[in-house]
C-alpha cells in the first residue's frame, strides 16, 4: 500500500511537485475554456443577434436584445454552475 508523506508547505513554484503543477495547468485550462465561450460570444454578438432578429447590426433593438441574451448567459452560469455545485457540495459534506 502507497503511503502518504507528510506535506510539506510550499513557499516558492519551484517547491511544488510535478502531480501539483499538472494538477494546476489542468485546473486553470479548464477555468480558460470554460469562460472562451462568453469572451467569443462578445467578438460576434451584433452579427449574431442582428441575424436572428432578421435587421441590420445598426438596428437599436440589436444592443439591448444582445445585452439580454448576455445576462441571460451570466445568470445561467451563476445559477447553474455557483448555486448547484455550492448545494452539491454543501450536501456531500452534510451526509458524511
Amino acid at each position: 500500500m502507497h503511503q502518504m508523506s507528510s506535506p510539506t508547505e510550499v513557499t516558492r513554484l519551484r517547491d511544488l511537485s510535478p502531480h501539483q503543477w499538472k494538477s494546476g495547468i489542468a485546473a486553470w485550462l479548464g477555468w480558460l475554456f470554460d469562460g472562451l465561450d462568453m469572451h467569443l460570444y462578445t467578438l460576434v454578438w451584433a452579427v449574431f443577434v442582428a441575424q436572428l432578429m432578421g435587421v441590420p447590426e445598426e438596428h437599436p433593438d440589436v444592443g439591448r436584445n444582445g445585452a439580454i441574451i448576455q445576462a441571460m448567459f451570466l445568470i445561467g452560469w451563476a445559477l447553474g454552475g455557483g448555486f448547484s455545485a455550492g448545494w452539491g457540495i454543501w450536501w456531500a459534506g452534510a451526509v458524511r
